[in-house]
């Protein structure tokens, strides 16, 4: 009986039938931190990063090898476990880029465990609950870490219901054309373009984005402190990213002041951390033809954005004494950039038959 549950459990972990996109961004990570401890220069945090840096232009522009280990909706315990895992597994990057979407830090990391466990080890689990002490989310991340039937057991319904039915995984297309995108781009996310997006209204991730009374979550703050230390402990130079987001929520957020108080936040950690420089693309002026929804970019906005921040780090190799603390990047301009990538689109008509590769 026990031989017969460990071939279960071995079965489900191998399959992506038994997954979802939300669980895949963290088993990918866990995966590709071997891969990317190569690289020269990682990419952490969440959406921002992940759409956003395309690591096949940052190498382009600094000839240095790149990897991007962001996980879509993830906190910064996310970041700081992947940065760790990264090391664990022999990176030794020069520089490391990173955000903190300021719409998701005021949400209680605990919230994210049973998405978690998909990347942390036992003793990354013990960490978490020295820095939380909570019990449960103790208990819970230990179950997803040793049991795939326990972190896949809403997908294992929807796989049954859908078998019950005649009809094929509702999941596993999906899951593997977005594993296919982020291992064709280093483990970047590339939306294609979006031609209706500019006349939409209000995109689905807007009002989170505009909400009054903005706080960071005081265990997200820990944790980003967490990362920064362990940065200079390994003495990695640190790029905090502040991407652009759709002009029109830029705006509301000016209008409110949470621009203003998210600088004030941000500040006050890097004031703690003198060699961290903050690139910031909030005021470069990206068109809102570019973006897919209300935070992130399609291809032609990725690639212009990672093409400023290479350019930005370029210019203070040397650390921040060298340069500013405080980059703003120059206004956007629609430049040609020959760097071949595979956007979403292009990795699911690949997988359908007729893979047309990297379009440029």
């Amino acid at each position: 009986m026990i031989g017969l549950m460990l071939a279960i459990e071995s079965s489900l972990e191998a399959s992506r039938d038994s997954t979802t996109v939300a669980n895949a961004y963290y088993q990918f990570v866990r995966q590709a931190c071997r891969e990317a401890s190569r690289a020269e220069v990682l990419c952490f945090g969440d959406s921002l990063v992940k759409v956003d840096v395309l690591p096949r232009v940052i190498e382009s522009r600094l000839k240095q090898r790149a990897y991007n280990l962001a996980i879509a909706g993830s906190l910064p315990p996310a970041s700081f476990y992947a940065f760790r895992r990264a090391l664990a597994a022999g990176a030794r990057p020069e520089a490391v880029l990173v955000d903190f979407k300021p719409s998701l830090l005021p949400v209680d990391p605990r919230a994210t465990v049973p998405l978690l466990g998909e990347l942390l080890s036992f003793r990354d689990g013990l960490d978490f609950y020295r820095s939380t002490h909570d019990a449960n989310a103790l208990a819970s991340l230990m179950l997803v870490e040793q049991l795939a039937s326990y972190r896949c057991r809403g997908p294992i319904r929807a796989n049954v219901m859908a078998a019950l039915l005649g009809n094929p995984s509702p999941t596993r297309a999906l899951v593997e054309a977005h594993w296919r995108n982020w291992a064709a781009n280093k483990g970047a996310h590339i939306f294609p373009k979006s031609p209706d997006a500019a006349r939409v209204a209000e995109f689905w991730d807007e009002k989170g984005c505009v909400e009054a009374g903005w706080r960071c979550d005081p265990a997200n703050a820990a944790y980003i402190v967490k990362f920064l230390r362990l940065a200079a402990a390994h003495r990695v130079r640190v790029y905090w990213l502040i991407p652009p987001i759709h002009p029109r929520v830029h705006a509301k957020r000016e209008q409110l002041g949470l621009n203003a108080r998210f600088t004030k936040f941000v500040r006050a950690v890097q004031a703690r951390f003198p060699e961290v420089v903050v690139i910031d693309g909030r005021s470069s002026g990206y068109d809102s033809a570019l973006f897919v929804d209300a935070t992130h970019l399609d291809r032609q906005g990725s690639m212009a954005f990672s093409a400023a921040v290479a350019d930005a780090m370029g210019t203070g190799r040397g650390g921040a004494s060298s340069g500013s603390r405080w980059v703003d990047l120059p206004a956007y301009s629609d430049r040609p950039i020959d760097v071949p990538v595979e956007d979403l689109a292009q990795s699911q008509i690949a997988l359908g038959g007729g893979d047309r590769g990297p379009r440029r």
